[in-house]
């Protein structure tokens, strides 16, 4: 179940029951896993911060969840964190569907960080393999995430 509506503070404010297939996780890593479009670090910040409760108690990080258990958390509706999509040229010296090889120019950083948010191989590569999430990020929707396997 999830719901979401604006709380008088301007958060987006959501609401989740805890499935069999999710217990056992970290209360971070299940909210990553609903909320795809929100970095860990916004997540862990809104809990820190006491925007997150568990069956009506404080959340913590590291919680583990149990199936019934109901999560609320309230975050900033911000520009999703997820890395933004970039037009980089990447040369690929073999590709498959289950595989590339790519050549990293010297000095180009791998991921986005806190001070490089763009023009990073990262960037590059979700451009190139999945230029679906760009319009996602221009149209500030949740991005979706790839099934677990």
């Amino acid at each position: 179940m999830e719901n979401r509506q604006e709380t008088p503070v301007g958060r987006l404010q959501y609401e989740f029951e805890v499935g069999a297939e999710s217990e056992g996780q970290r209360l971070d890593i299940f909210l990553a896993a609903k909320l795809g479009w929100l970095s860990r670090t916004r997540i862990k910040e809104a809990i820190r911060e006491g925007y997150c409760r568990v069956n009506d108690r404080p959340g913590e990080t590291g919680l583990r969840l149990k199936a019934g258990d109901r999560v609320w958390v309230a975050v900033e509706p911000r520009l999703p964190t997820a890395m933004r999509p970039e037009p980089i040229p990447v040369e690929v010296i073999y590709e498959d569907e289950y595989l590339a090889v790519v050549v990293k120019p010297a000095g180009m950083v791998v991921h986005p960080t806190a001070g490089n948010k763009s023009g990073t191989l990262a960037n590059a590569l979700s451009y190139r393999w999945n230029p679906g999430l760009l319009a996602f990020w221009e149209k500030g929707e949740p991005l979706p995430r790839p099934p677990v396997r």
